[in-house]
């Protein structure tokens, strides 16, 4: 609920429904008796929602907007379905999905609210092209990514009379198993591009080859910098990186050196050759899930980076820092 009341401006046209939505969450968990610890911080955001909204609007039922899904082709429509069904696509409604706003990239930086004047003003214009570009990059893997799992189209004569050097333990691959390959690369190359940005917006040093474990920690410790900033944005990044790096998601990053090692003998042997019981594609899917959901914390961030005076005091108990011992960085 804390959550859906700060990322509510990403979707202004949303922004009312998405306001009775914490509400109605909130309500429940004053009800809870697991959630009686934060009975003070609950009452806080029900009195700043009451504000926001008339007594006529929080009584009323929720009403969701319906939207008339077109598409000229099927193409079209297996792609919105697919990015709908996996929630793929650049928009704080994904994960509700109660309505037909879930389709379409739809949040977005909120400028008119955003203050750039100032010292502030070149330093948001600079995070903001960023991800503008970032978002760019998104679509186009995304794109691969679908025409890729896509079966209503034959793709045979981009391929007529392809031919290869006889070279040995090489073998060719399909178009559509390509198009996957690019796709994965493309998402996690824009991994790098969050670490770029991660490292401007934490004013660090700037550096030819950045390495991801660097904006975050030092000498095996997470760097104060971090530990002092209270944004809960920057903290569901942090667990990201661990995720990615060091946890549950580290196969992708082992998917990404078997796919660029015969390009660079420079890179590191993966662990495994392995993409798992889903194949390419579910890992594929899954590396796009985890940077959409990254873009939409890094857009909170930059808006809180575009309203300086305003300072960030979330009420709820932000990331723990304590890091299991098997996941530490050496």
């Amino acid at each position: 609920a804390d959550l859906l009341n700060k990322y509510a401006s990403l979707n202004l046209d949303m922004k009312k429904i998405l306001y009775k939505e914490s509400y109605h969450i909130l309500e429940k968990a004053v009800q809870s008796d697991r959630e009686k610890q934060y009975s003070e911080e609950c009452g806080f955001l029900i009195s700043f929602l009451q504000a926001q909204l008339s007594k006529k609007d929080l009584d009323a039922p929720e009403e969701y907007p319906k939207e008339t899904v077109e598409a000229k082709d099927d193409l079209e429509m297996f792609y919105i379905k697919f990015c709908v069904k996996h929630r793929l696509y650049i928009n704080i409604c994904s994960f509700c999905a109660k309505c037909d706003y879930v389709i379409g990239d739809r949040s977005v930086i909120n400028t008119k609210n955003l203050t750039l004047s100032g010292k502030g003003g070149k330093r948001y214009y600079k995070l903001a092209s960023r991800l503008n570009r970032l978002k760019e990059s998104f679509i186009a893997g995304r794109y691969l990514l679908v025409l890729s799992l896509y079966d209503g189209i034959d793709l045979k004569f981009a391929e007529m009379n392809f031919a290869t050097a006889d070279i040995e333990q090489y073998t060719s691959s399909s178009l559509k198993d390509t198009l996957c390959k690019q796709s994965f690369i493309i998402g996690w190359e824009m991994l790098d591009q969050i670490t770029e940005m991660l490292n401007y917006y934490l004013e660090g040093e700037e550096t030819d080859n950045l390495k991801h474990e660097k904006i975050w920690m030092h000498n095996g410790e997470v760097k104060e910098k971090v530990l002092m900033n209270r944004s809960p944005s920057l903290h569901a990044l942090f667990d990201i990186y661990c995720d990615i790096f060091n946890g549950r998601f580290m196969y992708l990053k082992n998917i990404y050196y078997s796919l660029k090692r015969n390009e660079d003998d420079d890179l590191p042997i993966p662990y495994s050759h392995d993409f798992g019981e889903r194949g390419l594609q579910g890992a594929t899917i899954r590396l796009f899930k985890t940077v959409q959901n990254a873009i939409l914390y890094l857009m909170c961030l930059i808006e809180e980076e575009g309203q300086p005076e305003k300072k960030i005091t979330p009420v709820f108990t932000l990331h723990s820092f304590e890091i299991p011992e098997e996941l530490t960085i050496n």
